[in-house]
């Protein structure tokens, strides 16, 4: 168990990440795997998965898929069925019998900002102090807008809890859940910093997260996190490695891959404000380069904190994904 500290900034956006999760209800070895059903050695009550005010996802802790997560779409007894995320069932893509996986809870609206706790409430239904704003993760193309917008009400009008700024009708949303594979944001419009203490899991094992382009032959903005609690360097990061940045060989002044990394606190709707690209073309030392300060050098031991946000911006190409799993930063 551990905890990371993030502020929500006053008059400010501020972006983040969850680099710790929940109390799984199950971890071991799985009996069997066949098609997209993990065969698991504890009897659960038909349904459970599914039925109640949590969701969850299997963590993939060993094997050819670790750091590889599939959200469950059913159980019954001891099977769980996942979705697996690809045209290849999770048999087929390498999961079997004796990998070890966790069965984790979603983070929710509620249970992330327990009764309000680390946000500003609003007790006004049409002029929020304080929203939490989320991104579609497949989105295609750059720039990304919000697809969804809530707030916390504090007020008597309706029940108390977090609503969907754009549907009050639909009802208290508490059940919300957020993806630990992309960063959310929380847009605070009073002069009040708040702090947020996430308390969870410490992952234990690799955390994957699946990079690349949706559609082909568009740039793709990948809005990622460090999905770990302590800082990742960009050399240390496997970014590279993995493909999830492709290297830039040829034009200096105008990369493949590029990754964009935030200042905090940066008023409303701030960009990036760094940019940096791999170079690995042979005029100059290969590396990391800051796309607007090639003068500096090789920039390996830039840090993303831990739970940062960022972005990777795929330049045009085919449609696919492939999976940027980092090394753990830290001893298991």
């Amino acid at each position: 168990m551990g905890f990371v500290r993030q502020q929500s900034v006053g008059a400010s956006d501020t972006r983040f990440g969850l680099p710790m999760h929940r109390t799984p209800i199950w971890a071991g070895q799985i009996d069997s795997v066949t098609g997209n059903e993990i065969s698991i050695g504890q009897t659960l009550s038909d349904g459970a998965l599914v039925s109640g005010p949590d969701t969850y996802y299997v963590l993939v802790s060993s094997g050819v898929l670790v750091g590889y997560s599939f959200t469950v779409t059913g159980n019954a007894g001891a099977i769980i069925t996942v979705d697996p995320n690809a045209d290849d069932d999770v048999a087929t893509q390498g999961l079997e019998a004796e990998d070890t996986i966790k069965v984790i809870p979603f983070w929710t609206l509620g249970t992330l900002f327990p009764g309000g706790e680390g946000i500003q409430g609003s007790s006004n239904l049409i002029d929020p102090e304080s929203t939490v704003q989320t991104f579609e993760a497949t989105k295609t193309g750059t720039n990304h807008s919000p697809s969804k917008v809530y707030f916390y009400y504090t007020g008597s009008v309706l029940p108390v809890g977090w609503y969907d700024n754009d549907d009050l009708g639909g009802g208290l949303q508490d059940d919300v859940a957020l993806s630990p594979e992309i960063f959310f944001l929380v847009r605070n419009v009073t002069g009040e910093t708040e702090d947020l203490f996430l308390t969870g899991y410490v992952p234990e094992s690799e955390v994957g997260t699946a990079v690349g382009r949706f559609a082909p032959d568009t740039k793709q903005d990948n809005l990622l996190v460090n999905p770990y609690p302590i800082a990742l360097t960009l050399g240390s990061s496997g970014l590279v490695a993995s493909g999830a940045v492709t290297r830039t060989t040829a034009n200096l002044i105008d990369p493949v891959d590029t990754l964009h990394l935030f200042a905090y606190p940066d008023g409303y709707n701030s960009a990036p404000v760094k940019t940096y690209f791999y170079y690995d073309g042979g005029l100059i030392s290969e590396g990391w380069y800051d796309n607007d300060d090639l003068g500096g050098g090789v920039q390996d031991d830039v840090e993303i904190p831990g739970g940062a946000a960022f972005i990777v911006r795929k330049e045009s190409g085919n449609a696919g994904t492939i999976m940027w799993i980092p090394d753990l930063p830290y001893t298991r």
